[in-house]
Protein backbone atom coordinates (compact mmCIF):
# COMPACT_ATOMS: atom_id res chain seq x y z
CA UNK A 1 0.00 0.00 0.00
CA UNK A 2 1.48 3.41 -1.22
CA UNK A 3 2.50 5.82 1.77
CA UNK A 4 0.60 9.08 1.12
CA UNK A 5 2.80 12.35 2.48
CA UNK A 6 0.94 14.76 4.30
CA UNK A 7 0.70 18.03 2.21
CA UNK A 8 1.80 21.96 2.79
CA UNK A 9 -0.86 24.63 3.53
CA UNK A 10 0.17 25.78 -0.05
CA UNK A 11 0.33 22.27 -1.46
CA UNK A 12 -3.75 21.77 0.13
CA UNK A 13 -4.63 25.28 -1.65
CA UNK A 14 -3.38 23.79 -4.56
CA UNK A 15 -4.94 20.49 -3.89
CA UNK A 16 -8.87 21.80 -3.51
CA UNK A 17 -8.47 23.95 -6.10
CA UNK A 18 -7.46 21.24 -8.80
CA UNK A 19 -10.34 19.12 -7.24
CA UNK A 20 -13.06 22.01 -7.98
CA UNK A 21 -11.31 22.36 -11.20
CA UNK A 22 -11.99 18.85 -11.77
CA UNK A 23 -15.32 18.97 -10.93
CA UNK A 24 -16.12 22.02 -13.56
CA UNK A 25 -16.21 24.89 -10.93
CA UNK A 26 -13.64 27.51 -11.97
CA UNK A 27 -13.65 29.53 -9.45
CA UNK A 28 -12.70 29.70 -5.44
CA UNK A 29 -14.96 28.25 -3.10
CA UNK A 30 -13.21 28.06 -0.60
CA UNK A 31 -11.11 31.58 1.38
CA UNK A 32 -7.98 31.29 2.56
CA UNK A 33 -8.49 31.57 5.92
CA UNK A 34 -10.85 28.19 5.82
CA UNK A 35 -8.38 26.06 3.64
CA UNK A 36 -6.02 27.03 6.49
CA UNK A 37 -8.65 25.55 8.80
CA UNK A 38 -8.73 22.43 6.67
CA UNK A 39 -5.44 21.67 6.33
CA UNK A 40 -4.76 22.19 9.75
CA UNK A 41 -7.91 19.59 10.72
CA UNK A 42 -6.80 17.41 8.42
CA UNK A 43 -3.06 17.03 8.68
CA UNK A 44 -2.22 17.58 5.07
CA UNK A 45 -3.78 14.14 4.60
CA UNK A 46 -5.81 13.80 1.21
CA UNK A 47 -8.41 12.10 1.90
CA UNK A 48 -9.59 13.79 5.14
CA UNK A 49 -9.31 17.34 2.86
CA UNK A 50 -11.64 16.13 0.20
CA UNK A 51 -14.01 14.78 3.39
CA UNK A 52 -13.90 18.24 4.79
CA UNK A 53 -14.29 19.59 1.48
CA UNK A 54 -17.31 17.90 0.44
CA UNK A 55 -18.96 18.45 3.91
CA UNK A 56 -18.20 22.34 3.32
CA UNK A 57 -19.93 21.72 0.03
CA UNK A 58 -22.90 19.96 1.12
CA UNK A 59 -23.30 22.47 3.99
CA UNK A 60 -23.00 25.27 2.11
CA UNK A 61 -25.23 24.27 -0.74
CA UNK A 62 -28.04 23.28 2.10
CA UNK A 63 -27.99 26.89 3.28
CA UNK A 64 -28.01 28.50 -0.57
CA UNK A 65 -24.07 30.15 0.33
CA UNK A 66 -22.40 30.78 -3.07
CA UNK A 67 -18.96 30.39 -0.46
CA UNK A 68 -17.59 28.17 2.34
CA UNK A 69 -17.38 29.98 5.40
CA UNK A 70 -15.82 29.03 8.88
CA UNK A 71 -19.18 28.39 10.02
CA UNK A 72 -19.78 25.39 7.16
CA UNK A 73 -16.72 23.87 8.46
CA UNK A 74 -17.20 24.22 12.20
CA UNK A 75 -20.47 22.16 11.62
CA UNK A 76 -18.77 19.54 9.26
CA UNK A 77 -16.24 19.45 12.33
CA UNK A 78 -18.96 19.09 15.05
CA UNK A 79 -21.01 16.28 13.11
CA UNK A 80 -17.62 14.51 12.81
CA UNK A 81 -16.56 14.78 16.35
Amino acid sequence: MPVVSALCFEQTKAYISHQLKNAGCERPLFPDDVINRIHEKSKGLPAFINSLCRGCLFDASSRNQELIDGENLTRVLTDLA
